[in-house]
């Protein structure tokens, strides 16, 4: 019986935190840093981003670390309120790989994140609708060094490739520095793992008897 048990307590942290990362936290994302009003339509699937410019994250300005730069207009004291920045990603079979998909999210100062045209999550920013002029509801007084996490459901996600769109908004038009990177992490549960023998998984954690 002991043997069983040691066996167990072993292998579950093992099999809990199987994960997968879809988006690390140094790729590179499209943006729009042009000062436009881009509406409802630049967070959707079908919208073309072949124009934008494209950075490696973490993306910014006014923060050491950065390694891309966004603009943020030519007035200082009237900076840009929102950033844009877009993101395909191909995730196979999501609702049956995955127990949960976890976003990982460092912003400077508020963020609105969309699935595939949905949104699915915002932080530090007011309720209700969110436009290109809408502040951040708080000046971020961490300078988006502190992870802003999040689980969200597989099934906001198919098969094929997913949009992560994502607006950075600043708390003001004064303020000095703007900052973001994200991370998608997938959680596997245990019938995602892939034998070698035997061929055929099942949902089953079996432990084998010992004396």
């Amino acid at each position: 019986m002991k043997a069983k048990l040691l066996l167990f307590v072993f292998l579950l942290p093992f099999i809990v935190h199987s994960q997968d990362t879809l988006i690390n936290t140094s790729t590179s994302w499209k943006y729009n840093d042009k000062g436009l009003n881009l509406g409802t339509t630049w967070y959707g699937t079908t919208y073309s981003d072949a124009t934008w410019s494209s950075g490696v994250a973490p993306l910014g300005y006014g923060i050491t670390g950065l390694a891309s730069s966004v603009s943020f207009g030519t007035n200082s004291a009237a900076k840009y309120p929102t950033t844009y920045f877009r993101k395909t990603v191909a995730i196979t079979n999501p609702s049956s790989k995955y127990t949960r998909i976890t976003l990982n999210v460092k912003r400077d100062d508020g963020v609105v994140v969309y699935i595939n045209g949905t949104e699915r999550y915002r932080n530090n920013m007011p309720i209700g609708i969110i436009s290109y002029s809408t502040y951040a509801s708080t000046c971020a007084s961490d300078n988006g060094s502190i992870w802003q996490s999040v689980d969200l459901s597989n099934s906001y996600f198919i098969n094929g490739n997913n949009v992560i769109a994502i607006e950075v908004h600043q708390c003001n038009a004064t303020s000095s520095d703007l900052y973001f990177t994200a991370q998608l992490i997938g959680s596997k549960s245990i019938g995602s793992f892939e034998s070698i023998t035997p061929a055929v998984q099942t949902q089953n954690f079996v432990i084998p008897s010992t004396d």
